[in-house]
């Protein structure tokens, strides 16, 4: 299929390929939520290592009882179907797979006679809400016990999260792993591209991000607003991509879009030279994911998923949220240092190539859940 071949743990040979079941319902009523996409993308591991055969274990019928559930949920109402049992007979994958905390009502048959587990799950990582205090991170520990309870391996997307979720369950430690994101859709541009792109003498600036208010919108029309003239003299363009409006009253060379394709976004930031999000409040942000493979300086805030994301400032620059002044600074530091700038984006694309590269996150995905059938 793709040419890698399959990985195996040591002392298991794979004859065929390992069946993978997804608990997750096959589709949400929410077209654009987020942790669907997510399963959807872990859907199409098989495509990208065919040492694995992944389906969805909820039938149409449980999907539609899913969603229902999801409905109920949001607008605060008991859920019609609480018990969305699974028959044995839907039990045939060698391992199971869940993400997130809601199955919205799916019940496992007996411990016995399900096939071993893996629970892709969360823990607080936003230092803002780390400061609620030990009473609110139990309670997280406590939504990571009932909803993953039962996990032979609890996943994280990042080591910040699995090590402040250990802090609250240590003896959790030796099924506590951490993965990356898998992003099928992920394409890291050429390193003669990127080089090519910055030997143009004008500047794009890119920032998407849909709810442009939470993204930190307002901070970047401040900053931009207060250097207009600076980035003028600078042939300094940028494009917001937001369905928030762009209060920029001095910068011009702005255009706006409410909402591009997925396509559109991504060759625009292949265009782009620097990435410049600092959000409010973002538990990750995949999109800062999607600017590096692009070869984007990133200019992000300093919480810790960005700081574990760029390499502690490495791989790009990190700046308080919120703060127009301290975002002004950083910005025109970076646009009067071209080569700085040039390094920045390239050490963010090989980050990104490591970390995210689908083929690798898929064989790495192949052999956490090799080991979880040898286990």
């Amino acid at each position: 299929m793709n040419g890698v071949a399959p990985t195996a743990a040591p002392g298991l040979a794979l004859d065929a390929p390992l069946r993978v079941g997804i608990l997750n319902a096959a589709w949400n009523v929410q077209r654009h939520n987020t942790d669907h996409a997510c399963v959807l993308d872990m859907a199409r591991l098989s495509a990208f290592d065919d040492s694995l055969d992944v389906g969805f274990v909820p039938g149409p019928w449980q999907s539609l009882r899913c969603n229902a559930n999801f409905v109920a949920r949001r607008l605060g109402a008991p859920l019609p179907f609480p018990r969305i049992r699974l028959a044995n007979a839907q039990l045939g994958s060698d391992v199971l797979y869940q993400y997130g905390s809601d199955l919205r009502g799916i019940v496992l048959p007996s411990r016995r006679r399900a096939p071993p587990l893996m629970a892709t799950t969360g823990f607080p990582s936003l230092r803002r809400v780390l400061a609620r205090g030990p009473d609110f991170l139990e309670a997280q520990a406590r939504v990571v016990d009932a909803c993953a309870g039962r996990a032979a391996l609890l996943h994280f997307h990042t080591d910040t999260m699995r090590e402040l979720y250990l802090e609250q369950r240590p003896q959790d430690r030796a099924r506590a792993l951490t993965l990356p994101f898998f992003l099928p859709h992920l394409r890291v541009l050429d390193e003669a591209a990127v080089r090519a792109k910055f030997a143009r003498e004008e500047t794009l600036l890119l920032f998407v991000g849909a709810d442009g208010r939470r993204k930190g919108i307002e901070t970047l029309c401040e900053a931009l607003d207060a250097h207009a003239d600076a980035l003028q003299a600078r042939r300094v363009r940028a494009v917001i991509v937001s369905r928030d409006t762009p209060g920029c009253q001095r910068f011009k060379a702005l255009r706006h879009e409410r909402r591009l394709p997925r396509e559109q976004v991504q060759a625009l930031m292949r265009e782009a030279h620097l990435y410049c999000m600092v959000p409010h409040h973002e538990s990750y942000g995949l999109v800062f994911v999607e600017a590096m493979a692009a070869g984007c300086a990133v200019l992000a805030d300093d919480d810790l998923p960005r700081q574990e994301m760029l390499d502690g400032g490495r791989c790009g620059a990190l700046v308080p949220s919120g703060d127009a002044d301290a975002l002004g600074a950083a910005l025109m530091g970076l646009l009067n240092d071209r080569a700085y700038l040039l390094e920045l984006a390239l050490r963010a694309r090989e980050r990104a190539a490591q970390r995210h590269h689908p083929l690798g996150v898929a064989r790495a995905y192949a052999q956490a859940l090799s080991r979880l059938r040898a286990a």
